[in-house]
């Protein structure tokens, strides 16, 4: 089964889109660690997320003290947060698809071999397993956006205008 490590941009601007539920329909096992769970019970979607925590549905890993220090060893001069390295390592240890919407991630994640994807790619994936109607698709795309996620606005206008442009 394929794996995919999220990060707390990428939780919560899924919550903010109403996108979690669709997401588990893609079966794909799915998981982040402690340290950014903890930023995600501090925002306001948090009530969206802990659903899937409850049923196990995300998986919560509690990163050993051996890992912590290699996220500080290994990560910590590239000025990213602990909770960013700790989902490269995580990623990095179960093979396993990271999910950010961080350039500094994204780019670090990559350096360590890890295959590493944002957002848009989760919707493409909704849209291309039928999962999510393109129409619905580009009404969600449109409120994650208007909530102030940073995504690119050329890639964004793309698929809006693909899935049938909301206003």
């Amino acid at each position: 089964m394929r794996i995919a490590v999220k990060d707390a941009n990428v939780l919560i601007d899924m919550a903010v889109a109403g996108l979690l539920e669709s997401w588990f329909q893609l079966g794909i096992s799915t998981c982040t660690t402690d340290i950014v769970f903890q930023q995600v019970k501090r925002d306001p979607q948090a009530a969206a997320v802990l659903p899937f925590v409850a049923s196990g549905m995300l998986e919560i890993v509690s990163l050993t003290g051996e890992q912590l220090s290699l996220c500080v060893q290994h990560y910590g001069h590239l000025r990213i947060g602990i909770a960013d390295s700790s989902v490269i390592l995580l990623a990095k240890e179960r093979k396993a698809l990271l999910l950010t919407g961080d350039r500094r991630v994204t780019r670090e994640g990559r350096v360590a071999g890890i295959e590493v994807r944002g957002l848009l790619w989760i919707f493409d994936e909704l849209v291309a397993r039928t999962i999510l109607p393109p129409k619905l698709a580009a009404i969600k795309l449109r409120a994650v956006l208007d909530a102030g996620a940073f995504l690119p606005e050329d890639e964004c206008e793309r698929r809006l205008e693909a899935w049938g442009t909301v206003q």
